[in-house]
């Protein structure tokens, strides 16, 4: 029971991952693929935007803060970062999609640089998991979670709003609310502080893990963005719901990091390093043996699922799609214990280094090939995909068992 009750906070933030998906469902059922497509386009970007103003301070919360003499400072730190980031984040933003000419945005410039800013929502929640306020980390979550699918639900089947106008309206209001009201209980905790004076170490940190991190993002999410500005965003409407779909267990990414990133890191602060890498190696075992079930279990009801979950079209054209996705998703989060594990010895760095050669492949032979191919590339660059998470998996395990450890 202790076990669970561990792992109810990254349930929750599991919940939250899945809102799209859960939209997408909706959406499939009376908005136009066009409509879709864009939907899943703008969830991919938001994507790619929230690691950039990220900058991976969720994982440095997580991180520091348990290890912390001085919460406060430590809190003020990664607030100070964050506002610094997401400026120069809208900046570059704004500059990117003046250059152009709007195709970035595709007529969305200002919600989408609201929404920017208000994506520091999920650095400040996850400060209370680096807290152990693990009980309000779970209130938040859900309740921004529920937010988002409650008012974008609610303005697209009964106020005529389209698809990506009630995503945009949901997505922001829930920000909004769920920034506001944890910067609030942060002041009332006495514990909300703006820190100029970043450490070094944080800041390394910070850094790889966030260039890792916009590494496996632009690895994930690149194909839709490709798909909706080299093809269409019909097309996209056809493959975004697909592989999201097949994509839900990378959710496992974040409910396992949210229990395991500050246990690893109290292990490590201990010294105990044979602790660690026995359960690396436990946890790792457990996903292959999940991941080789489900994905056996789930492969001969493909087709029958995707036709029930969205529509016939959907089923008939993204059967391949969703096998293979899915195959590279388990062999992605069987990666998860390790590269947690690399977090908590600082050796972070051996995680942004597998990340950018894996993405910088990726990307290359999305972009180039799908030119000429269109999207008769999709199985291909799909296949090239698992070959891409089974390197860095393979990687990252290895690394924690040849890593010489005093």
């Amino acid at each position: 029971m202790k076990v669970l009750i561990n792992f109810i906070p990254g349930i929750a933030r599991l919940f939250a991952a899945i809102v799209p998906i859960l939209l997408l469902f909706f959406y499939t059922k009376t908005a136009s693929l066009e409509q879709v497509g864009l939907v899943g386009y703008f969830i991919s970007l938001i994507t790619i935007l929230g690691v950039l103003t990220d900058f991976g301070l969720p994982e440095a919360a997580q991180r520091f803060i348990p290890q912390s003499n001085n919460k406060k400072e430590t809190i003020g730190q990664i607030l100070f970062t964050e506002i610094i980031v997401v400026v120069l984040g809208m900046l570059l933003f704004t500059v990117s999609d003046v250059i152009s000419d709007g195709e970035i945005s595709k007529g969305y410039f200002a919600m989408l640089l609201i929404v920017f800013f208000f994506s520091i929502s999920n650095v400040v929640l996850v400060i209370f998991n680096g807290l152990n306020y693990k009980n309000r980390l779970t209130a938040y979550f859900f309740a921004s979670a529920v937010t988002f699918f409650a008012i974008s639900a609610i303005t697209f089947l009964f106020f005529d709003f389209s698809a990506v106008n009630s995503f945009f309206i949901g997505r922001l209001i829930s920000w909004v609310i769920f920034t506001i009201l944890p910067l609030v209980d942060l002041y009332r905790l006495n514990l909300l502080a703006f820190s100029f004076n970043i450490p070094k170490k944080f800041l390394k940190f910070a850094f790889n893990i966030f260039t890792a991190s916009f590494a496996y993002v632009l690895f994930t999410q690149w194909d839709s963005i490709v798909v909706t500005q080299l093809g269409s965003a019909k097309e996209n409407g056809i493959y975004k719901p697909v592989e999201f779909l097949a994509s839900l267990p990378l959710a496992l990414r974040v409910i396992l990091e949210t229990k395991l990133l500050p246990e690893f890191s109290e292990i490590e602060g201990k010294g105990d390093f044979l602790t660690l890498k026995n359960k690396t190696l436990f946890y790792t075992k457990a996903l292959s043996a999940l991941s080789i079930i489900v994905t056996i279990i789930a492969i001969p009801f493909t087709h029958f699922g995707l036709s029930i979950f969205y529509n016939t079209e959907i089923a008939d054209e993204g059967s391949l799609i969703f096998v293979l996705t899915l195959i590279g998703t388990f062999l992605y989060i069987l990666s998860i214990p390790a590269t947690t594990a690399l977090q908590a010895l600082n050796k972070e760095h051996k995680i942004r280094n597998a990340a950018t050669v894996q993405s910088a492949i990726f990307l290359i032979f999305a972009t180039i090939l799908f030119i000429p191919l269109g999207t008769v590339f999709l199985p291909i660059l799909l296949v090239i995909t698992c070959g891409g998470y089974f390197a860095y998996t393979f990687a990252s395990v290895l690394s924690i068992f040849t890593e010489k450890l005093k």
